[in-house]
């Protein structure tokens, strides 16, 4: 599954986009370094002139929607996580062009239970064998 990074607020901002250079001036949410989502946004940054810190590093999605909710920063989340709560909205951050890919890997031989979660995910997600 792939995902781009969105800002997220409680409010649309004006205008259907933002660039990275009006979120420096912003008390951003993110997840820890590492993470997928921020994995990508910290390469966008740098690539936009440097390095974008975080306000606070939150250790959930749901935190940060939480967060975010409280009028505590804009959240940097991907679109299918924002999309789920409608207390925020999610807003397509131009200059950032790179997805983070989510990978399920799983060993053979598993269990009955096992075997239907791949199946489902398999579903979900729309991958084949």
């Amino acid at each position: 599954m792939a995902a781009r990074p969105r800002a997220t607020s409680p409010r649309r901002p004006r205008g259907r986009t933002v660039d990275l250079a009006s979120l420096r001036d912003r008390s951003l949410i993110c997840l820890p370094r590492g993470a997928g989502i921020r994995s990508v946004f910290d390469a966008a940054a740098s690539v936009a002139g440097g390095a974008i810190r975080p306000a606070i590093e939150a250790s959930s999605p749901d935190a940060i929607i939480e967060l975010v909710c409280s009028g505590m920063g804009v959240g940097i989340l991907s679109e299918s996580i924002a999309a789920a709560d409608d207390r925020v909205v999610a807003v397509p951050i131009r200059d950032v062009d790179a997805t983070a890919h989510l990978g399920l890997l799983w060993r053979s031989g598993n269990s009955a239970a096992a075997a239907r979660f791949v199946e489902i995910a398999r579903d979900a997600f729309a991958v084949g064998d």
